[in-house]
């Protein structure tokens, strides 16, 4: 194991003074989670709060790995088509 220093997702205070914007820590975290979704099929269970914290640099850093799962190939290739799916659903229905 290693040390991280890192500040608290919900400490908005450090947050400003390290100059991270939280909105791109947000995306940062939802493109991590879909990737190790969709991509990786292997992933973390537990993402809360109390288990990621913004380093100095604007990374994310995960702890606590004892809630993890994967997803088979097959499952990860359905998922995706289904939201394809569903963003043609929902993009016919705004054009109307």
């Amino acid at each position: 194991m290693e040390w991280i220093d890192g500040i608290k997702l919900t400490d908005e205070f450090s947050l400003k003074k390290a100059f991270l914007d939280r909105k791109k820590l947000i995306d940062q975290g939802l493109y991590c989670s879909l990737r190790q979704l969709l991509e990786v099929g292997f992933f973390h269970a537990d993402p809360h709060p109390g288990n990621l914290v913004a380093t100095k640099n604007g990374s994310l850093a995960y702890f606590d790995f004892g809630m993890m799962g994967d997803i088979p190939r097959h499952y990860r290739v359905g998922l995706i088509q289904m939201v394809g799916n569903i963003s043609v659903i929902i993009s016919r229905q705004t054009a109307n």
